[in-house]
């Protein structure tokens, strides 16, 4: 067993005498913290440490923390062991949806690694905390997805965000991320007023510089750098009779690279009328994918006069990087609608704010 102490970088570890904190942040299913212990004066320490390396898949790492353990470790050191057992059983039928079976097991990791008589608050924590880190509980924000200051370490970011309306679906759906949201049509700006995102007024590409941008003057959806696509979905407006604007445009790529030095979880969505091909051909390229949770999108293969083969060749490509879904927010628009589609908005923010 190591006996060399060394200064733990988490600050939420200093806070009481190490055991009593080292026990706490086991209650509640901390697993990034403990993993982090340097300071190992324990058995039971030592086997906390395991135990959370297990829970995050950091497999050879915990086999050479257990090398340090005696061959017959203590009581409690077994019991924390034990407890990780029934926790990854817990996660597991949670994945598989067998709500019974997962909360029996997630039970049985606190009441296994306890003394006492297990609180059902604690319980619930426990619980809470681990569908949170599977994404399976949005309304309890995890310890693994905040920072030591307790910001938000996962990212929504939102190409083709018209009047905001992506913003406050995706924020009913999960308050824990941050959003960042890019529109550059000059006439849906107005609509970011007090909504819960980051607006950049700037297109979307491959590439960093300028681009051509022509404005759907019906309902401001079909805008798009493509030249090929019918801006107008009706066909009651040609292209050339569209507004045509230059606008900055920021290679989504390396804009994602830089948010990945920070965020542990980034979700995408691209709604870009046609852009998404090159975009997501050069994240392809570059290595951003893996950077990337989940996708969702809407594809404008059929809008752009691009064959369904290549459509098909792109989706086999990005698959197996993340799970990929259909977009649309529409319900929560407000453009060109009537004052009770502003007035269910207003209600719909002030109970987010």
């Amino acid at each position: 067993m190591s006996e060399t102490k060394k200064q733990c970088p988490n600050p939420r570890l200093d806070v009481f005498s190490p055991m009593i904190e080292y026990y706490n942040l086991w209650q509640f299913g901390d697993w990034t913290s403990l993993a982090q212990i340097q300071t190992i004066q324990n058995e039971e320490q030592l086997a906390l440490k395991a135990c959370a390396q297990f829970q995050l898949g950091q497999l050879e790492e915990a086999k050479q923390t257990l090398k340090d353990l005696p061959d017959h470790p203590s009581e409690q050191a077994a019991r924390f062991l034990i407890s990780g057992v029934f926790n990854t059983l817990g996660k597991a039928y949670a994945i598989m949806a067998n709500k019974e079976k997962s909360e029996k097991n997630f039970t049985l990791a606190i009441e296994s690694g306890m003394d006492t008589v297990s609180s059902k608050h604690i319980i619930q924590a426990r619980k809470n905390e681990q569908l949170a880190q599977l994404n399976k509980f949005t309304r309890w924000i995890s310890l693994d997805s905040l920072d030591q200051q307790g910001h938000s370490k996962r990212l929504f970011i939102d190409c083709g965000g018209h009047d905001g309306c992506s913003t406050i679906k995706f924020k009913l759906s999960d308050p824990t991320f941050d959003i960042i949201t890019f529109e550059a049509n000059p006439e849906l700006w107005s609509y970011y007023e007090n909504l819960p995102t980051q607006l950049i007024k700037k297109l979307v590409s491959n590439y960093t510089g300028e681009a051509e941008f022509i404005i759907d003057p019906v309902d401001a959806d079909g805008s798009s750098i493509i030249k090929e696509k019918n801006i107008d979905f009706h066909k009651k407006v040609k292209n050339e009779d569209c507004p045509v604007i230059v606008m900055p445009c920021v290679d989504l790529s390396e804009f994602i690279r830089e948010k990945a030095s920070y965020y542990q979880e980034i979700v995408l969505k691209l709604d870009v009328e046609g852009a998404e091909y090159a975009i997501l051909e050069k994240m392809h390229q570059d290595g951003t994918l893996k950077y990337i949770t989940k996708l969702y999108a809407e594809f404008h293969w059929n809008k752009i006069g691009m064959p369904k083969e290549r459509h098909d060749a792109l989706i086999e490509k990005i698959k197996p990087f993340f799970e990929i879904e259909d977009w649309d927010a529409a319900e929560f628009s407000v453009y060109k609608k009537g004052t009770s589609n502003q007035k269910i908005r207003q209600q719909i923010l002030s109970a987010i704010n």
